[in-house]
């Protein structure tokens, strides 16, 4: 039987006042999403509502929703969802349909190669697709990210050399540094969350203009390009930077 879950104490008495629970995903259902379908669409296929059900559009229209799976080839299992502007546009899954490649025996002394967040960029972009699902794909691996301070740190002086001495819009064509880019600027905004700080808005402002050029959806001259550089220089001042 499919399991289905009330959640939270305020959450759980207002979704049960609405009939409304939060469930799983099984292989059969996973089969049966497809990109372009709305969240009321997913949640009529897999019988409930994702487990952070109080998730909300951000300001680009993306929602993120997050379910753990049932009846999967592992027995720990999850599906996350990407939607862009009501549609959904990502689907993974992690031990649902696949089981992880375990190494083979004679090699299980061997010391693992670390994978760097640079070589999970490099791999989105060597891959085939828009630059809109390259961006897509940046996003979802940036939500899951686990920064450090000492990470974030870094990410911030890099940003802010990089505009004051304006290369970041230099080379819209080069994927990977423009995709590195929105990768460091999303990455530090989700470390702080809604705080409203200079870095914060700083960077927020530099990732919406490395986003846009890099997908053709404003030009390096447009009004809003400028506009968020005048907001990035105001940020600046108040840093003293």
């Amino acid at each position: 039987m499919k399991k289905l879950f009330y959640v939270g104490a305020l959450s759980t008495l207002l979704l049960a006042a609405c009939g409304e629970e939060t469930t799983t995903i099984t292989p059969n259902e996973f089969k049966k999403l497809e990109n372009g379908m709305s969240p009321d669409e997913v949640k009529e296929i897999v019988g409930g509502l994702s487990k952070n059900p109080d998730a909300k559009e951000d300001d680009d229209l993306y929602l993120f929703l997050d379910y753990d799976g049932e009846n999967g080839v592992e027995k720990e299992s999850s599906v996350s969802l990407v939607f862009k502007d009501g549609k959904l546009s990502v689907i993974t899954e992690n031990g649902l349909m696949e089981k992880k490649v375990e190494t083979a025996p004679e090699h299980k002394e061997e010391t693992p190669v670390a994978v760097t967040w640079q070589d999970k960029v490099k791999e989105i972009v060597t891959k085939e697709g828009t630059p809109t699902e390259k961006y897509d794909a940046v996003m979802v691996y940036a939500k899951e990210y686990p920064s450090t301070e000492a990470e974030i740190k870094e990410f911030e002086e890099y940003i802010i050399a990089e505009y004051k001495n304006k290369k970041y819009v230099a080379d819209i064509n080069n994927a990977e540094y423009m995709l590195s880019n929105v990768f460091r600027a999303n990455v530090i905004n989700r470390f702080y969350g809604q705080v409203d700080t200079p870095i914060n808005k700083f960077a927020f402002d530099f990732y919406q203009n490395t986003k846009y050029t890099y997908r053709g959806e404003d030009t390096l001259d447009s009004s809003a390009v400028r506009s968020n550089e005048r907001q990035m220089d105001k940020a600046l001042k108040q840093m003293e930077k």
